[in-house]
Formats: structure tokens, C-alpha cells, sequence
């Protein structure tokens, strides 16, 4: 059984706690660590925690919780998510038999209660991006620090498929939305950064991927009903969904 490395940063300490609780009651059987970078205390079975005094965005947080990280496979959770039962069953032999098709291979968690699915330069790309570190090194590294808050995935998810690797949904590791969106409780990065972070993924991919495309959100980012998502148009023939 591989062992599972799951990062969260996090600001707000009510959110946190939830989330924790959820990751815990959720994940029983299973090799994992949850690795928490805050400014404030957390402490628990299973948990390591990084200290974060002066917080830099979201990348950053992911980066020093990688730093942090002993396991095989690294996955993202987010405090106003939690996961449902059984979220984690098969999730390495999902990996695994993805990286079958291909290295690198990045699966992402499943947005049970979000029926849309995203696509930047007609690719699909993983919300909440789940890799082993064979996968990682071969696509150059988890989220970049380039991108304060915004749109990390996605310049992850265009670095695989330029290696020749492959972007799936993972349908069994399912997680939920379960507090609502608190915009005046985000990071300044997230809040007034997406417009800085967007133009350092133009500036990375647009040459490349769309070069006659209107450089703006509506002309690089589709947003598509999840029944479509096994059209290959967005997979270059390969199927969206492992496990």
C-alpha cells in the first residue's frame, strides 16, 4: 500500500478543524499523513504540522508542505473541502495503473458536487491534483511558485500533458464543497492575485497551445457539463476517467 501525503494549507482555524476532523474520520485503513501549513497550532494523530508565520499563497504553503512530505503519492485538500468515506480506497492502484498509460500521470479528486469539469487550451485539467513522486519529477515539480493562489493546477496539468503524460479524473476519490466561500476570510493572493496569476500562465502557455486565441479567461477556459467528460477532444484520445 503506498503511503499518501495530503497537504493543506490553511488561514482560518474553524475551517481547519472541520476539515481535519473529516480527513481523520474518513480515511481509516489507509497509510497517510496530513501535513497542515498554518500560522496557528495543529496538532493530532497522523498530523504534521509546518508553521507558517508570514503566509505567501497558497504555491507557497503546497511547496513547504511538499518539503515536508515522506509519502509515495502527494494530494491536495483545501478547509472548506472534506472527503467522503472511502475516498481513499484503490487511490493508489487508480495512480498506478494510470501511470500504466503513460509517465507522467495526474489524477484529480473527484468534485462530487460540482457537475462541471474545466479544460484550459482544450485540455482537461485536474482540480485538485494527485501524483507520485515518479510522476512529479518527470512533469517538473507539483504547484509551481510562480503562481501565487490561482491557477497552479492548471499550469501543472499543461506541463503533463506536454511531457506526454495524461490528466484523468480519479471517480472513486471524492470529496465535497462543505463550508461555503468566505471571500472576506481569503488570502489577499487569492482574493486580488488571480489577474497577476493569470498572466503568468498566458505568458507560459498562450505562444505555445493558443496562439489565436483571445488571451482572456473566456477564450482559454472552457467549462463543460461533467457528462461530457469522456469526449476525447479533451484527453487526445484517451479516456477521462480511471480507477
Amino acid at each position: 500500500m503506498a503511503r499518501l501525503s495530503i497537504l493543506m494549507p490553511t488561514l482560518r482555524p474553524d475551517y481547519a478543524e472541520n476539515a481535519i476532523r473529516q480527513v481523520l474520520m474518513c480515511s481509516h485503513g489507509h497509510d497517510y499523513e496530513l501535513i497542515v501549513v498554518s500560522p496557528f497550532p495543529v496538532a493530532g494523530e497522523r498530523i504534521r504540522h509546518v508553521h507558517e508565520a508570514a503566509p505567501e499563497g497558497d504555491s507557497a504553503a503546497y511547496a513547504r508542505a511538499l518539503a515536508a512530505a515522506s509519502g509515495e503519492i502527494v494530494m491536495p485538500m483545501i478547509d472548506d473541502f472534506a472527503p467522503a468515506f472511502g475516498w481513499l480506497d484503490g487511490l493508489g492502484e487508480a495512480i498506478a495503473l494510470g501511470e500504466k498509460g503513460g509517465v507522467p500521470f495526474c489524477g484529480s479528486l473527484h468534485w462530487v458536487n460540482h457537475p462541471w469539469f474545466n479544460t484550459a487550451y482544450d485540455r482537461y485539467y485536474a482540480f485538485f491534483p494527485v501524483m507520485s513522486r515518479r510522476s512529479l519529477e518527470r512533469a517538473g515539480g507539483y504547484i509551481d511558485t510562480a503562481f501565487r493562489a490561482n491557477f497552479g493546477d492548471v499550469d501543472l496539468s499543461l506541463r503533463v500533458w506536454e511531457a506526454g503524460g495524461r490528466v484523468a479524473l480519479l471517480p472513486k476519490a471524492a470529496i465535497y464543497k462543505a463550508r461555503p466561500e468566505d471571500e472576506a476570510r481569503l488570502s489577499p493572493y487569492k482574493r486580488h492575485g488571480a489577474q497577476a496569476d493569470f498572466a503568468v500562465l498566458t505568458g507560459r502557455w498562450h505562444r505555445r497551445l493558443g496562439p489565436t486565441r483571445p488571451p482572456s479567461f473566456e477564450g482559454i477556459v472552457g467549462t463543460h457539463d461533467i457528462a461530457d467528460l469522456n469526449d476525447p477532444r479533451w484527453f487526445g484520445g484517451h479516456p477521462g476517467a480511471v480507477g
